[in-house]
């Protein structure tokens, strides 16, 4: 989101805030990779992600975020998830081997 501020009369100054750093959620992030581990069916697994994904969407237009901006952070998130994905996985592998 860009936010203009007037610094002086004459001159103004653009900056970025990020409202809403999905990625930054850890305990979203692992409830989400999760949940994603026990469910066996790839079609749930998708609807899953779609819902969750619906969910953020509405939120972040309720932000008045671009949707490129949304874009951006959904894609975050579900990036943080799968990297906590690999990292469950990986340890699961290390107990069992």
């Amino acid at each position: 989101m860009s936010v203009e501020l007037n610094v002086v009369e004459t001159e103004t100054v653009e900056c970025r805030i990020n409202v809403f750093p999905l990625w930054r959620r850890t305990a979203e992030v692992r409830r989400a990779a999760t949940t994603l581990a026990v469910i066996a069916d790839t079609d749930d697994a998708d609807d899953f992600r779609h819902a969750l994904a619906r969910q953020y969407f509405a939120e972040l237009a309720d932000f008045g975020l671009s949707e490129d901006e949304q874009d951006e952070l959904v894609g975050a998130f579900f990036h943080q998830v799968e990297l906590e994905l690999e990292v469950m996985f990986l340890e699961a592998s290390e107990t069992v081997g």
